[in-house]
């Protein structure tokens, strides 16, 4: 008799070990169900802010070319200013379309226009080779180096009666 209670022992004894190894694997589980959704909400959370942080840049960066551009064409023909202008890092393109401002970026929910408005006539800055335009600032990979760059604002005499602000990169 004594032999078949060691043997039910030594059986207790690995229901024991393999119950244990069930309860840490369950618990495992449980960690990994409560911390991939918050990981993924986390990651998210902060792609929202960034694209959020590029937007109010590029909105900042129109506001600013705007309004050097207002102030050249206030002070009229001969008038020129240079100014630092900072870039975010997801600006796909600068347009210049009349009194418009477009920056084109991209974002995690696509294509984000920005358009800022002035009130000076506006002209891409396209020179005789055409690289000081803010197009040309692309790279070759379709995008513009964030950062801080060089803009040029000065006054162009148009026809007899008209001046525009040309607008280009340092």
């Amino acid at each position: 008799m004594r032999l078949k209670a060691t043997k039910r022992g030594a059986h207790a004894i690995g229901c024991t070990r393999g119950q244990a190894s069930m309860e840490a694997l369950t618990l495992l589980g449980f960690v990994v169900l409560f911390f991939v959704p918050l990981a993924l909400l986390f990651f998210a959370t902060s792609q929202n802010r960034t694209d959020e942080a590029a937007i109010m840049q590029a909105r900042l960066a129109g506001r600013q070319i705007a309004d050097n551009a207002g102030e050249v064409y206030l002070q009229g023909t001969g008038a020129r200013r240079e100014t630092l202008v900072n870039f975010p890092s997801n600006l796909l393109d600068v347009q210049i379309n009349g009194t418009q401002i477009v920056f084109m970026l991209s974002s995690a929910k696509g294509r984000t226009d920005i358009v800022t408005q002035s009130f000076a006539p506006l002209m891409d800055g396209k020179g005789a080779d055409g690289n000081n335009s803010l197009h040309s600032m692309q790279t070759a990979a379709g995008k513009i180096n964030s950062g801080n760059r060089k803009i040029v604002f000065s006054t162009v005499q148009k026809n007899a009666s008209s001046i525009v602000v040309e607008i280009s990169h340092g």
